[in-house]
């Protein structure tokens, strides 16, 4: 049995995270493979070593403080469990909390959790709309289509692997977004991103599993299927326009 953790859920839970959580159970059912999935609240003690796959959602800016306090006097082992390859999907500001620091418009630097050395970056835009990445890990090639809405931007050096290229919609760095180290994937696109991209939750299932993903049982996907050709065409209609530079920022 597979044991899944929802980090502080009860305040990670903005924007389709818990959307993501739903649909990696529900694949998971379709395959029949068995897991426990663990809804941590805040204020609770927890070691994340205990688990097998954590997934860490999104919350507003202004909650960054209370996320932080979580990671420094609750949250035990993450670092050490990102190191030792265990699997974590961490979606926006999830992820970003977990750089060393945040650079606000006014100037006012802030540290964060230190668990990797990139800087974020607030904006004076916002991005929102939908986006698309073209992705490569492990063999594991797809567009994966999600969507954004933030003012701060998490900036590394070009020498990390990021998590994909950029075709629409979101980055104002060097063409990529998100990053890959070791079992850790982390990226700006808010949730459900497993419920969009179905492969992509089964790439995960199969890595979880220790099995390729032509190993996975045959299951229907046909409404998958057709949900990632529609969202995908979506994004090359906006892309051919010309227009996602207009339609997807605004000053705040």
């Amino acid at each position: 049995m597979k044991k899944i953790l929802y980090l502080c859920y009860d305040l990670l839970d903005f924007d389709g995270s818990r959307g993501d959580i739903m649909y990696l159970a529900h694949r998971l059912d379709q395959y029949g493979f068995e897991y426990e999935i663990t809804y941590h609240q805040t204020n609770t003690a927890i070691d994340v070593r205990d688990f097998d796959f954590v997934y860490i959602g999104v919350a507003p800016i202004k909650y960054y403080p209370l996320f932080l306090r979580q990671l420094q006097e609750y949250v035990s082992g993450l670092k050490e469990f990102i190191e030792a390859d265990g699997m974590v999907l961490a979606i926006e500001q999830g992820y970003k909390y977990l750089g060393k620091e945040l650079v606000k418009k006014d100037g006012e630097v802030v540290p964060l959790a230190g668990i990797f050395d990139f800087n974020v970056v607030q904006m004076p835009e916002y991005t929102i709309g939908n986006a698309l990445l073209k992705v490569t890990i492990d063999g594991f090639t797809s567009r994966i289509n999600g969507f954004v809405n933030y003012d701060i931007d998490a900036v590394f050096d070009l020498e990390n692997t990021p998590f994909g290229d950029i075709e629409l919609g979101i980055g104002r760095f060097n063409g990529v977004e998100g990053m890959i180290y070791k079992n850790f994937i982390g990226t700006q696109l808010r949730g459900p991103i497993l419920a969009r991209n179905y492969d992509f939750t089964d790439f995960l299932i199969a890595k979880l599993q220790g099995i390729e993903m032509s190993d996975l049982p045959i299951v229907d996907s046909r409404l998958e299927i057709d949900d990632k050709r529609v969202l995908t065409e979506d994004c090359e209609a906006i892309i051919k326009s010309g227009a996602q530079a207009k339609e997807y920022n605004y000053v705040s």
